[in-house]
């Protein structure tokens, strides 16, 4: 991994390739599409990002278009898994990583390599054993397309296009329509409790609810693991802007597992308000799915937004705390 990292640095594809520009990768013939990302252009973070699928690619997209907001597009970052061959100073490197680097008898000035997982709600950590592994393997097969790029080839497609160059199998030449690609679907199934508000009185209130991810990570992991940013759930009054409830949901045992979790935090945070909002507007799209459902059952009109004003505040508010 060291040797192709240094090949890597030596042809330095940033001077000459923008974060934008994509190709795709096949290195087995029943391995996974990555896409292809190089960055640094601007001198800042020099690393060639791997990302899996057409759903990871999407994410990547959503954050090149700059049609995100702020909390929106950090949110698509830390929840995008993709592997990273990166380059850092010494200072920047985990424990385990300058551990690694001794053992392999290897020490640099300036840039030092370091291969990590950028694993979905937590902080890029480095590569396990089987993700070495991929990575290598990715590694080994983007040189011979950077060689190409350098030669003056024309390889390389915008993020918006939907078909890109490919490297298959063996060095094939090929190209990669996203059209083609298996689209992955979440279902994420939970019980309602049809009494789970019994006792709470209901008022003539319009509220608003959000779902985002916290900034702040939390390290309440075993020795070794990567900390993970938790999902926070939000109740604010819409129009007086006070936080009537909130609730956090551990992202440690995985996304899917978190947003399972969500019918009891939507009643939690209801709780802590005191009294069942007459209507809750929701922007999140998982969120609004599940407050669908949950409003039918306990006669809360649900409405989708695309921008709620009071809890942007309120959240605004609270990162600024934390800061």
């Amino acid at each position: 991994m060291c040797d192709l990292a240094d090949a890597i640095l030596e042809c330095a594809p940033w001077q000459r390739m923008e974060e934008g520009e994509i190709f795709a990768l096949r290195p087995e013939p029943d391995s996974e599409v990555y896409f292809v990302s190089v960055m640094g252009s601007a001198g800042e973070h020099m690393a060639v990002a791997y990302y899996p699928g057409i759903e990871s690619f999407m994410k990547f997209r959503a954050c090149q278009s700059g049609d995100l907001s702020p909390q929106a597009g950090m949110e698509e970052i830390l929840l995008n898994g993709h592997l990273q061959a990166g380059f850092e100073t010494r200072q920047n490197l985990e424990p385990a990583e300058k551990a690694a680097l001794k053992s392999a008898k290897r020490t640099y000035r300036g840039l030092w390599p370091v291969f990590r997982s950028h694993r979905a709600a937590r902080v890029p950590w480095p590569v396990d054993a089987q993700e070495a592994g991929i990575l290598t393997k990715l590694m080994a097969a983007t040189l011979p397309v950077l060689d190409r790029v350098a030669a003056g080839e024309d390889l390389l497609r915008p993020y918006d296009e939907d078909e890109f160059f490919l490297r298959g199998p063996h060095g094939a030449d090929g190209t990669c329509r996203l059209a083609d690609l298996p689209v992955p679907h979440h279902r994420l199934q939970a019980l309602l409790d049809s009494d789970a508000l019994d006792g709470v009185p209901r008022a003539k209130l319009h509220a608003e609810m959000e779902l985002a991810l916290m900034l702040s990570p939390i390290s309440d992991v075993p020795r070794g693991e990567a900390p993970y940013f938790p999902f926070m759930l939000m109740l604010v009054d819409a129009e007086g802007g006070n936080v009537l409830g909130v609730e956090l949901l551990s992202t440690a045992d995985g996304v899917d597992a978190a947003l399972v979790r969500l019918p009891e935090a939507i009643t939690r945070v209801i709780r802590q308000g005191g009294v069942v909002p007459s209507s809750i507007a929701v922007r999140h799209p998982v969120l609004l799915s599940a407050m669908l459902t949950y409003g039918r059952l306990h006669g809360i009109k649900c409405e989708a937004r695309p921008f709620l004003p009071s809890t942007a505040g309120a959240l605004a508010s609270l990162h600024q705390f934390m800061r």
